[in-house]
């Protein structure tokens, strides 16, 4: 009675995990068109250009030139932080900062149409008053996070359109 009954719990949780769209992170790619893919960004040497040249190093894909027909092309086409005010303090100071970190990129299959995808992360900090040096350095972190997180998303996204 035991055993099917942590039989039946194992069951339903593993359903119920495939059913929220739960996965692995760090998984690999497994796509076979994904060997080799064409990257290109306006900034080529920006923060999120350089994640994703990681990314997919360490996925083990290989860069290739623009203008090889028969891989996928990733193009960053605009990226760009917003910050914005949440919250002040009763002396007018700024209490809560919001981070937005805004992506067009597209992504074209070998003989398809270009699909044109947004992404968009935000984050949210306070400001503390007493140590307004170490609040750029903490913007500066979060955007890297965000920008980290978004190469991740964007590779994820690559992943599923291309199988």
């Amino acid at each position: 009675m035991g055993l099917i009954r942590i039989c039946l719990v194992a069951s339903v949780m593993m359903m119920w995990l495939s059913s929220c769209g739960f996965e692995l992170r760090h998984q690999p790619l497994s796509s076979k068109t994904l060997d080799k893919i064409s990257f290109s960004s306006k900034t080529k040497y920006g923060h999120l250009e350089t994640e994703i040249k990681k990314q997919l190093q360490r996925h083990h894909v290989a860069l290739v030139p623009r203008n090889t027909s028969d891989v996928v092309d990733l193009k960053i086409v605009k990226s760009e932080m917003n910050q914005s005010t949440l919250a002040l303090y009763s002396s007018g100071m700024v209490a809560e900062y919001a981070l937005l970190l805004h992506i067009d990129y597209s992504l074209q299959l070998p003989q398809q149409e270009a699909l044109q995808k947004q992404l968009s992360i935000r984050r949210y900090y306070r400001a503390s008053m007493v140590s307004a040096l170490a609040k750029d350095r903490e913007v500066q972190f979060i955007g890297r996070e965000m920008q980290q997180e978004a190469a991740e998303k964007i590779l994820h996204q690559l992943m599923l359109v291309s199988e």
